[in-house]
Parts: structure tokens; C-alpha cells; sequence
């Protein structure tokens, strides 16, 4: 048998399922689709890969994608079997996940819905009458305030829960009109026990509050729910140095991050992997599928 080797070959193939080459207005998208296809009200907009990786800003891109098209869904579609990463990168953002294999097409994970006002609450059905919702969750960010990483940090939040409707909010301390004063402490510790995760992002200056913040949590987070970034330079590096030291001597890991896209990358992966765990562990998907 001829190996699927071009583009055409993958279209010919979906031909054969009955979908057929639809045009659609992807002026607006951050991405660049290789071609749609439509069947019945069904529209997928598809990337092709030539190998089995694809880039995490580019994963990134796509899922910034709207649009006013009913029903409208985006699959990657790889030409040898897609790594590990890739798959998981993909079905964070509900990016449906195929490759060709044996002359066919395989799917891996579905895609959710990417149009404009579509529900996508995260609701699952699982029985009749039966519906997980995910619970609204808080994350403390502890860092030092007048600082364009705290607020790269914020914005994944925001976008994820705007974006998915997955219901995920940034806690800020100064938000609370006591922070500043002498019940600072006060705020920081009921902020701590008000949230369910915890994100630390330390620069280049050593704070005392964020120090503060940083050893209470682990008080009062499972080791999983924290995340601690720290800024890849020398000053960083040794302002922290005797912190650092701390968190390895308890068994946590910090991550490094080189700069403000860097941090955002790592931020959006590590907190839909914490979204992913939960729906895992109440046995749903994170996305409804359902057409």
C-alpha cells in the first residue's frame, strides 16, 4: 500500500469519511491552518506535523484561537506517533490529538469546541441526572508586587478561566485595603488558608513578605499544589540562595525561568496539569465533547 506521505494523501483519506475542503475566514487566528474540512455542521480546522513534536508557544497560539463558526473544532494531526509531551500539551487545551498510522488515521483525544459563546463550562454528564462541575479555586501569588512576572502569572490565570470557563482565580493581598498596614500579617495568613494552591515567583530582590509566604505554605499546601519559580541568573540565585536551600531540604522542587515568555509557558502548563488531576481524580474529562 502507498504510504501516506502528503498532505493530500491525509485529505483524500477524510474525503473517504465524508468530510470534504470547506473555506473559512482564519484572517483573525493566530495560527495558520493547513486546511478545514467540513461534515454536516461539523468544521475542523487542521494542522499538519511532519514529525512527533510540535512547539509549546505554538500549542499556545492555538488555543488563543475564536471564532463565530458554530461547531467549530481544530485537530493536530501528526505523521508519526506524537511524544508524550505533545499529547499532553495538546489535550491540556482540548486540541484534538491524531496521526496516521497503516495508511489511516488515529485519534488520540477529541477536540473541544474553539467558537465564540459555545458553552464550555466544564460540565460532564456522567450518568443521568449526574454532573461534576469543578470547584472554584483560588491561587495565592506570592511574589514581590510592582513586578511584570506577577502580573504575567495573573493574566494565565485570568485567560484560563475566561478563556475554558474553568472556574480559577489569581488572590492578590494587596487586593485586601488592610494589606500595608499592621494587620498585614493578618491578611497574608487568612489569604493563605482562603486558597487552595499556591504560586511563588522570585526575582531578582529578596522580599521578606514573599519569604514569609513561601515557608507558611508549606504549612498549609500539599508539596503538589505549590509552585515556586526562580529567576535563572546569579543575582537571583544567590539573593534566594539560603531559601532555596530550605525548599530542598523539604522536598520541593522550584523551577527556573529564564524570562516573561518562559514563565508563561511553564505557568499555563503547570496549572492545567493541576486542572487535569483534579478531573482525573473525579473520573471526568475536562472538556465535554459532546456535539
Amino acid at each position: 500500500m502507498k504510504k501516506m506521505d502528503s498532505n493530500q494523501d491525509i485529505i483524500a483519506l477524510l474525503k473517504t469519511k465524508g468530510y470534504k475542503i470547506v473555506k473559512i475566514n482564519t484572517n483573525n487566528f493566530p495560527w495558520s491552518p493547513s486546511f478545514t474540512v467540513t461534515s454536516g455542521k461539523e468544521i475542523i480546522s487542521y494542522l499538519i506535523r511532519e514529525n512527533e513534536s510540535i512547539p509549546e508557544s505554538l500549542v499556545e497560539r492555538i488555543a488563543e484561537t475564536k471564532t463565530k463558526v458554530q461547531d467549530f473544532k481544530i485537530n493536530v494531526i501528526f505523521k508519526k506517533n506524537p511524544s508524550q509531551s505533545a499529547k499532553k500539551s495538546l489535550t491540556l487545551f482540548g486540541i484534538g490529538v491524531e496521526y496516521v498510522k497503516n495508511n489511516s488515521i488515529k485519534t488520540i483525544a477529541p477536540s473541544k469546541q474553539f467558537n465564540i459563546g459555545k458553552n464550555r463550562s466544564g460540565n460532564v454528564v456522567l450518568e443521568k441526572k449526574k454532573i461534576w462541575k469543578m470547584p472554584k479555586t483560588d491561587v495565592f501569588l506570592s511574589s514581590k508586587q510592582d513586578f511584570a512576572e506577577r502580573r504575567e502569572v495573573k493574566s494565565v490565570i485570568d485567560e484560563i478561566r475566561i478563556r475554558d470557563e474553568f472556574p480559577i482565580y489569581p488572590f492578590q493581598v494587596e487586593d485586601d485595603p488592610r494589606y500595608g498596614g499592621n494587620q498585614t500579617k493578618q491578611c497574608i495568613n487568612e489569604g493563605l488558608l482562603q486558597c487552595e494552591w499556591f504560586i511563588a515567583v522570585l526575582g531578582e530582590e529578596r522580599r521578606y513578605w514573599v519569604e514569609k509566604e513561601v515557608r507558611k505554605s508549606l504549612q498549609l499546601f500539599h508539596a503538589e499544589d505549590i509552585i515556586v519559580y526562580v529567576k535563572l541568573n546569579p543575582v537571583a540565585q544567590k539573593n534566594w540562595k539560603k531559601l532555596l536551600k530550605w525548599l530542598e531540604s523539604k522536598n520541593i522542587k522550584y523551577l527556573p525561568y529564564l524570562d516573561h515568555e518562559d514563565l508563561k509557558t511553564k505557568t499555563s502548563k503547570l496549572v492545567r496539569g493541576h486542572i487535569e488531576k483534579m478531573h482525573r481524580e473525579h473520573g471526568v474529562p475536562m472538556y465535554p465533547y459532546q456535539k
